[in-house]
């Protein structure tokens, strides 16, 4: 092993992977990470970012580059989140989202208005999600909310938005408001699904926002917490996706079989939870799930054989929706659960 293999920073996993935070598993250091300074929601944090210093991160980033330090690109079996980084950083990023794709990682590219995209053949396994926080974010034009800075924005920022995916940080008095009008631009300009986020705000992050409109102190320091349910309920009401399908990894096809079934569960389990379901019947869906993401096992074979009848960790309900999903595919079985649009990535 070389002296650079040796020093390379490898990403660690952060938190259980589901449809709400873009499957998100693995994410590199935040002190190694050199982040945007625009505004962005963190997937993996859900928090909002952005008004944090960003020049030592970016420092260590390139002196660790320069001495031979550099980020670990191998043997990832999930979904590794690639955070927004300093709009000169961008060619750098791009280069390691290819280099990742290739050795095998299923990637999360969180871009930027204006970031370009991946251009890579590997659609399984990359999600790309466009976050539109600094373009909803007031200060806003004169006489416009979040809906009216946004579709002055998508005459330039459209054609990003068609067939992919939009990030919208759900905001009391902010963007919360404005969900139905935003999702119907999205909409229009060919956006294939919403991820919408309910960030956490710090006190200083409240007064900046109330101060930026004038009027949302109301509704962010004292109304209760935002109705995230609610907002999805209005994006997938207009046609839009709300539940990003999972990326996977190419090989070995055990594991990207267990990936895919585990990602099933997870998704019906949401889309339950969304619909009332009694929060047993959710939880035997999630605890399914992760069984199958921490046990090899050949799936379809299992399934056919009968051996997962055996697992009193995989519930009955969980075995139905596998067994569908080998005979049908994974859209038919989650447009009978109720999934909006077409679900995908």
């Amino acid at each position: 092993m070389t002296v650079g293999e040796r020093s390379a920073i490898r990403a660690q996993p952060t938190v259980v992977p589901e449809p709400g935070n873009a499957w998100v598993r693995y994410r590199f250091a935040e002190r190694w990470w050199p982040a945007a300074a625009r505004a962005w929601t963190d997937l993996g944090r859900g928090e909002l970012r952005g008004d944090e210093p960003t020049s030592k991160g970016e420092s260590r980033a390139a002196g660790g580059r320069l001495f031979g330090l550099g980020f670990e690109r191998a043997g990832y079996d999930d979904v590794l989140y690639l955070p927004p980084v300093a709009d000169a950083l961008r060619p750098w990023r791009l280069r390691l989202a290819r280099d990742l794709l290739r050795a095998g990682a299923p990637v999360c590219l969180h871009l930027l208005p204006g970031d370009p995209v991946a251009e890579t053949g590997s659609r399984q396994a990359l999600l790309e999600v466009r976050d539109l926080t600094e373009v909803l974010l007031p200060p806003w034009p004169a006489g416009e909310g979040a809906a009216g800075a946004l579709a002055a924005a998508l005459d330039a920022e459209g054609q990003s938005l068609r067939g992919g995916w939009a990030l919208v940080p759900i905001l009391a008095g902010i963007t919360a408001p404005d969900v139905e009008a935003i999702g119907g631009l999205l909409r229009g300009a060919g956006a294939r699904g919403v991820l919408a986020v309910a960030p956490r705000l710090d006190p200083t992050q409240r007064r900046r926002l109330s101060e930026a409109t004038g009027d949302a102190y109301e509704a962010l320091f004292h109304r209760p917490a935002v109705d995230l349910d609610a907002a999805l309920d209005q994006l997938e009401s207009l046609g839009l996706s709300t539940l990003p399908t999972r990326p996977l990894p190419p090989a070995p096809e055990r594991l990207r079989q267990r990936r895919e079934g585990a990602g099933l569960l997870m998704t019906v389990a949401e889309l339950q939870r969304r619909r009332g379901a009694v929060p047993s019947r959710v939880q035997e869906l999630v605890r399914s799930a992760l069984w199958l993401e921490r046990n090899d096992l050949d799936l379809p074979g299992s399934l056919r054989e009968g051996n997962l009848r055996l697992v009193e960790q995989v519930s009955d309900e969980a075995r139905a929706l596998l067994a569908a999903w080998i005979e049908e595919g994974m859209a038919a079985v989650l447009a009978r659960h109720g999934a909006p649009g077409r679900p995908g990535c």
